[in-house]
């Protein structure tokens, strides 16, 4: 299905990896791929129906707040979309166009693109370095282990797979050397959601500061030219303040010292600081998981630490990752990208589908067919206790995340070796994969490899 490169092994290289470097997938992966983009299709009915006529989708409240947009000349002052830049309400008019069973037909079909994008990009920039026939094995694993949470972030009407895309496609091109093009994409997904600031954070660590200007003014000239014709100077600038205060930095707060409950405190937020909230205090509505009763002042602390010393250790990692010669590109974009989960005050169910660009390079770089094994099976117990609700306040989602992540680690910091790794390495200046390490033999679980 993807167009994919060819690899150059050396002769060094095991049966596995030089046995085939024929593009796309064989026949029971053409099936898989097959049968993925059925299902997809199978819930589109089903998400329009929810969109224009039951109800369950966000979709309405997007145009919604483009019709009031459109009619007042102002934000809806309880707009659905009071954690995003108030010019996305804008930019929600012209689904007031056409019927919204066409609209929501067309968002749907979108955003199904869309995570057909960022598998593709998961494939062919992420595993850049893996041999093509691999590369394709893993990244249809890894999306048919977050193909739930994509569906259901599609019935929902989310937009989350768009930003993922933008993120990690802009990364890439930086990494490439293709500042413009990056920074365009990367200010367009910081502008969607503001998520990847993380990886605009990384790329001012990465000293990119051509992409990071590009990035910043990016976001800064769309959301200026969406919002100044409507709300004019004065009012844009009151609707920016009230966006920040009360909802960019107010959402943690309430999270932190609010006294009770609020729309993001559902059983379904799988953020840190909700889940810490659940365990260290008397105010997460699960008396059974509470492990402390700490004060608002207490919490505070608990929280701000516990973000801090992640943050810590994720610098110290690729930090570290860093002084082993050639960047590890693929593995640290899809840290970064597990960083919109660890580090955001709202994580819903899809917004998850995050962790499936760690977890393609994590089956990338495992030897063993149980250690694959192992990370299916972490993510099948994860999706198995969403259905318990006591599982989804215990952020059970959540860990996984982390669990992913420390397996990530753990490659970054081990499989590059020379006698572990099965990576090839990219050269920066040439269009070609060349060997810089030497492979190590590797398999898929039975029921994932692609048969010749």
């Amino acid at each position: 299905m993807w167009n994919t490169e060819t690899c150059q092994v050396s002769s060094r290289s095991s049966p596995e990896l030089t046995k085939s470097t024929a593009p796309g997938p064989g026949a029971s992966g053409r099936i898989l791929w097959g049968l993925m983009l059925v299902l997809l299709v199978a819930a589109g009915p089903w998400a329009v129906y929810r969109a224009a006529v039951r109800g369950g989708s966000d979709f309405p409240y997007f145009e919604d707040a483009g019709r009031f947009v459109a009619e007042h000349g102002t934000r809806h002052p309880r707009t659905a979309l009071y954690r995003y830049l108030p010019s996305l309400d804008v930019a929600c008019v012209p689904l007031t166009w056409l019927p919204v069973p066409v609209t929501a037909t067309l968002w749907y079909a979108i955003n199904v693109g869309c995570w057909l994008l960022l598998l593709r990009s998961i494939r062919r920039e992420l595993l850049a370095g893996v041999q093509s026939q691999f590369a394709a094995e893993v990244t249809l694993a890894a999306g048919w282990l977050g193909l739930p949470l994509a569906i259901d972030g599609l019935l929902l009407g989310g937009f989350h797979a768009m930003m993922l895309w933008l993120m990690i496609a802009g990364l890439w091109q930086v990494s490439r050397g293709r500042s413009w093009g990056g920074g365009l994409l990367l200010g367009a997904a910081t502008w969607l959601k503001l998520l990847p600031v993380f990886a605009v954070a990384y790329l001012v660590w990465r000293r990119k500061w051509k992409a990071v200007a590009v990035a910043m003014l990016a976001v800064v000239v769309i959301n200026t030219v969406l919002t100044l014709p409507v709300y004019g100077w004065r009012e844009s600038a009151e609707l920016h303040a009230e966006w920040f205060w009360g909802d960019a930095v107010g959402t943690g707060d309430r999270q932190l010292a609010g006294a009770n409950n609020s729309d993001e405190d559902r059983i379904t937020n799988q953020s840190l600081l909700v889940v810490m909230r659940r365990f260290l205090t008397d105010r997460g509505g699960f008396p059974q998981l509470v492990l402390a009763r700490l004060g608002e002042n207490q919490m505070t602390l608990a929280g701000l630490s516990a973000l801090g010393g992640l943050a810590l250790a994720v610098w110290l990692l690729l930090r570290r990752s860093s002084r082993q010669g050639v960047a590890d590109q693929g593995a640290e974009i899809a840290l970064v990208t597990l960083c919109t989960v660890w580090f955001s005050p709202v994580v819903w169910s899809y917004h998850l589908i995050a962790a499936v660009p760690a977890t393609a390079v994590v089956l990338s770089r495992l030897r063993q067919a149980w250690q694959r094994w192992c990370v299916i099976g972490l993510w099948g117990v994860g999706m198995a206790l969403f259905t318990v609700e006591l599982g989804r306040a215990a952020g059970h989602m959540l860990w996984v995340t982390f669990a992913v992540g420390g397996i990530l680690a753990w490659t970054m910091l081990v499989t590059r070796r020379p006698e572990y790794s099965v990576l090839t390495s990219v050269s920066p200046h040439s269009e070609g994969i060349t060997p810089a390490l030497t492979p190590a033999p590797v398999s898929l679980p039975e029921t994932v490899a692609l048969p010749e």
